[in-house]
């Protein structure tokens, strides 16, 4: 029962540990067009909110990346040892 317990633990976090690189994959690509709006607007005349919301997107991109960033180096600890005990348990 054990086993069982740590097997679906260690897949449970390596899904995790994906789904936050996806996260982080994604909020790249919206920092990265949020700053390309703010270099628009310094070329050229856009509205207002076009930047604001731009950079409100870019805020919330660097949080996800930071949040997404420590839960992905949780899950893969975690996703690592599970997997190294996984194999010492079932050699026994």
């Amino acid at each position: 029962m054990k086993n069982l317990n740590l097997k679906t633990k260690t897949i449970i976090w390596l899904v995790v540990s994906i789904a936050a690189l996806i996260a982080l994959i994604v909020s790249v690509i919206v920092y990265i067009n949020a700053n390309e709006v703010s270099k628009i607007y310094a070329e050229i005349t856009i509205p207002t909110e076009w930047l604001s919301a731009a950079k409100s997107q870019s805020s919330y991109a660097i949080g996800i990346m930071a949040f997404s960033i420590v839960i992905m180096g949780i899950g893969a600890y975690i996703s690592y040892a599970g997997l190294k005990s996984w194999r010492t348990l079932t050699n026994e």
